[in-house]
């Protein structure tokens, strides 16, 4: 985390909320995250996962938000690679992996094949090598995470149950995300106080993301539950309507689609990466 992002994080203790479902975000938390973006970014030096190319706040998107601040603040005892290379290592040396673009650096002192890292950045993961001080340190058999929250549960506020549910795509900037919910609350007349939206992002522990999933049957998957607690589905819709393409959105509007109790809203921001002009469509 940078110096920034650091000063943000939640200064009140976690709040562990055991069901995924219920781990829905207020309008007035995703402003707050908008804020954290904007002030971040530039002067944290935010990259993105898939390319390594430095940032600008609106180009920012989910993919980015998990690897440069949810993934490394929701980590929060760190985590342990387990056995890479005999040491000794030592603490503060700089750990990274190729792979991941994930950096991090030695907690303790180890002499061991066991290494404890606080993350700086993304998420390690386990059969990449991993490399300390630019040398070859190994390549991990497993990544335990000592400690795993979802965003939700870090921000401390307790358990929320999701009014509406938001089917989108990761690949959108979070501001222009902020901007549609925003638009889509005031056109459902919802404070900021009282407008609840789950989001799987935020909802989920991203670094042990397997294990809310629970995909071995979709019905008692976190995704399902929480689609079935709200009154509808707000469909997120980014400027090439990539939102379509993706098999489990497409899922999300089905159950939508064949049940006649579930409302569906539509948003959009036609001005990619300015955070405004959203437009409603219910």
């Amino acid at each position: 985390l940078g110096s920034v992002a650091r000063k943000a994080c939640p200064s009140s203790d976690p709040c562990i909320i055991e069901q995924v479902e219920l781990r829905a975000m207020k309008l007035q938390e995703m402003h707050q995250l908008a804020g954290i973006v904007k002030a971040a970014c530039i002067n944290d030096g935010w990259e993105h996962p898939r390319t390594g190319k430095q940032l600008l706040p609106g180009q920012v998107d989910m993919y980015a938000v998990v690897h440069n601040y949810i993934g490394p603040v929701t980590a929060t005892d760190g985590i342990r690679l387990i056995g890479l290379s005999e040491g000794p290592y030592r603490k503060g040396q700089v750990v990274t992996q190729d792979d991941t673009r994930a950096m991090g650096v030695v907690r303790i002192d180890s002499g061991g094949v066991d290494v404890d890292v606080e993350v700086r950045r993304g998420i390690f993961m386990p059969q990449k090598p991993v490399f300390i001080d630019s040398v070859v340190a190994g390549v991990p058999e497993q990544v335990e995470v000592l400690a795993s929250l979802s965003y939700k549960e870090l921000l401390g506020h307790g358990p929320q149950t999701p009014l509406w549910y938001c089917t989108h795509w990761w690949g959108e900037p979070v501001l222009d995300f902020v901007a549609c919910i925003s638009e889509h609350a005031e056109g459902r007349a919802l404070s900021s106080s009282t407008a609840s939206y789950w989001i799987c992002g935020y909802a989920n522990r991203q670094n042990t993301i397997q294990v809310d999933i629970g995909m071995n049957d979709i019905s008692a998957s976190s995704f399902y539950k929480a689609m079935q607690l709200a009154v509808g589905i707000l469909l997120v819709v980014d400027a090439q309507a990539q939102v379509f393409s993706r098999i489990w959105c497409d899922f999300e509007l089905y159950v939508n689609l064949t049940d006649s109790g579930m409302a569906l809203d539509i948003v959009t921001v036609p001005d990619v990466g300015t955070g405004q002009g959203a437009l409603l469509f219910s």
